[in-house]
């Protein structure tokens, strides 16, 4: 089993896909992929897979498994499984049964996933063992695989160009990827101002953060005006909101938003480089739609000036 994990936009997909690619000839591919509007229905995920027809999720996974099986008289099988933090809870235990049966049998399993995604219901320990399991995490792009990915894609960048897109982007592949593609290369070279956020990655995220309730826009507009990593308490404060946490709990289903509870603080943010309102370059981004973008910019005035941290900003 090989076991992918990453924030999301950090490549997981690509680095599977181009995986299953290079296989040899005769592999058969069976996928799946998790829908966060599914995740209450038993089995949408596993039933991609082959037939279910248990009720029970042990049985479920010898179904599976006899899928499998049934595969491997044609040749070996990989079988993919992507964004697993969205499975139903059903098929993360059946899954989790066939994949621990595995022994013999000629089946890659590939899983990706978002960090912490194993929710205690046997996962974590299963990636966890070495012997049975290849455990890739994607991070942040260094400066050289910036430079790297954008040769792949057909722009080659001097070192001080490559430097200053992955300082603008955190190394963030997706936040790359959309900037080599939608910039022309004067602006990217340095030669016509500085770069802005990817337009498809903020209109992505104002979109997505209009369908919450109010709570959570108005938390998202919080963190889009406080621009950094903050405790959830100043996010709080600053949007208005009496109950943040059930806000907070909203906004890390939708994958833009990170929160550290083992931190200092329990900073929440932005997990990608571009927050709404597009421009990271401004020190203040706009809210997104039914947020409150007046009284958010009075309120965080009134109430600090400075970064929590203590650094005084600078303006960008």
């Amino acid at each position: 089993m090989a076991w992918v994990e990453g924030e999301a936009g950090a490549g997981k997909t690509t680095l599977v896909r181009q995986l299953l690619a290079r296989l040899p000839a005769g592999f058969t591919v069976v996928r799946a992929e998790a829908d966060e509007l599914a995740s209450d229905i038993p089995y949408a995920v596993a039933a991609q897979l082959g037939p279910v027809r248990a009720a029970e999720p042990f049985r479920a996974g010898l179904e599976l498994l006899n899928a499998f099986s049934r595969r491997q008289k044609r040749g070996p099988v990989a079988v993919l499984v992507e964004d697993l933090h969205w499975a139903d809870l059903a098929s993360r235990q059946a899954l989790l049964a066939a994949g621990r049966r595995l022994g013999d049998d000629r089946v890659l399993l590939l899983v990706t996933s978002r960090p912490a995604a194993q929710a205690g219901d046997g996962w974590e320990r299963f990636a966890g063992d070495q012997e049975r399991c290849l455990r890739i995490t994607l991070g942040a792009l260094s400066a050289q695989e910036v430079a790297s990915l954008a040769l792949g894609l057909g722009v080659r960048l001097a070192r001080g160009d490559a430097e200053r897109l992955h300082a603008h982007t955190g190394g963030h592949a997706l936040h790359v990827r959309a900037l080599l593609r939608e910039v022309d290369r004067a602006r990217l070279t340095g030669l016509d101002g500085g770069l802005p956020a990817p337009r498809s990655l903020a209109s992505m995220t104002v979109a997505r953060i209009a369908e919450e309730p109010a709570p959570a826009r108005d938390l998202a507009a919080a963190l889009a005006v406080l621009n950094q990593q903050v405790p959830l308490a100043v996010a709080a404060r600053v949007a208005g909101i009496s109950q943040p946490a059930a806000a907070l709990e909203r906004l890390l289903a939708t994958g833009l938003v990170t929160w550290r509870p083992s931190h200092a603080g329990t900073p929440a943010g932005f997990a990608h480089p571009a927050v709404p309102g597009g421009d990271v370059r401004r020190p203040v981004a706009d809210p997104p739609p039914g947020a409150a973008p007046g009284r958010l910019r009075a309120d965080l005035g009134h109430r600090r000036t400075d970064p929590p941290d203590g650094r005084r900003r600078r303006d960008r």
